[in-house]
């Protein structure tokens, strides 16, 4: 659909100016910009899952920051969490933004059809396609001049001939998705570092979204360039996100992708009642072996 946003977001200008005598001319302005630069906005629903994936988006980060310097691991995390922020709306929810009750029905009747039908349709909460999983599981990255080299950015346990339905179900799993679109975004720096070309956020937002990444090509394409624009809304977002402590029951994400079922590893937590317990019984077994050690050494003095 990237190739009908610019006809369809003319298209949504035209219907609103033809009303006229409404007084909607603020209103037709207003969903111009937001269209256009995007507002920045997020779901209720989509924050708490965000809050939910940070261990996952800070372990990814790490796992894959060598691939992507000069980035280090926190600007990474950063990175990965505009990509998540500005997937998970579009730019005619931003201009009309009524129609978010009915992206979650959209986005579900997207999986629906790759897991029945096989097709490749875009998964979210990544946004990525079960082709692009594909690629990665095969260590393939295409070229500008079309030539393919190998890229292993991506340890998993899926089979290379790994169904679409299959990676489907792979890309709905969000914490997995995270690390998915982590390996995605070190590809796009392995393909800027081919192409001679700096590695910046900017870089790696538009090789998600149109597998392109020199400067000039970005700037000549009229979808990346929208897609970046509205990407640089949420880095307020994704920084307030990730320099948030995480709270002691969070889980640690220690699963990699194609294992099921997930691996998780739950914090300690500081308040658990079995705690006070286990923190006694410790310290009378070290009263108790401080007094036979003491008795020793009285003895051997005396001895």
């Amino acid at each position: 659909m990237t190739h009908l946003m610019r006809p369809m977001r003319m298209l949504l200008v035209a219907v609103l100016l033809a009303l006229p005598g409404w007084g909607i001319e603020p209103l037709v302005a207003t969903a111009w910009r937001a269209a256009h630069d995007g507002t920045g906005s997020v779901r209720p629903d989509f924050a708490r899952a965000m809050q939910r994936l940070r261990p996952a988006i800070r372990a990814a980060a790490r796992r894959h920051a060598a691939g992507v310097a000069p980035l280090d691991a926190d600007r990474f995390a950063v990175v990965i969490a505009v990509v998540l922020y500005n997937e998970h709306l579009g730019w005619l929810e931003d201009a009309l933004p009524p129609l978010q009750v009915a992206t979650p029905t959209a986005q579900r009747a997207q999986i629906v059809l790759n897991l029945l039908l096989g097709t490749d349709y875009t998964v979210w909460p990544t946004n990525l396609r079960p082709s692009v999983v594909a690629e990665m599981l095969r260590h393939e990255l295409p070229l500008a001049d079309g030539r393919v080299v190998r890229a292993p950015v991506l340890r998993s346990s899926l089979p290379v001939d790994a169904s679409y339905a299959r990676l489907t179900r792979e890309l709905i799993n969000a914490p997995i998705a995270v690390e998915y679109l982590a390996a995605n975004l070190e590809r796009g720096a392995w393909r800027a570092r081919a192409e001679g070309v700096p590695v910046t956020w900017q870089t790696l937002a538009a090789w998600h979204n149109q597998g392109i990444v020199a400067p000039t090509a970005i700037a000549d394409h009229p979808a990346a360039v929208h897609y970046v624009r509205r990407a640089a809304r949420y880095f307020p977002q994704a920084e307030a996100l990730l320099a948030a402590t995480a709270t002691p029951h969070v889980p640690r994400w220690l699963a990699h992708p194609g294992v099921q079922p997930l691996a998780w590893l739950p914090e300690r937590r500081r308040r658990s009642p079995a705690l006070p317990r286990v923190v006694d019984a410790a310290r009378r077994r070290r009263t108790a072996m401080a007094g036979v050690h003491a008795v020793r050494r009285h003895r051997r003095r005396c001895g």
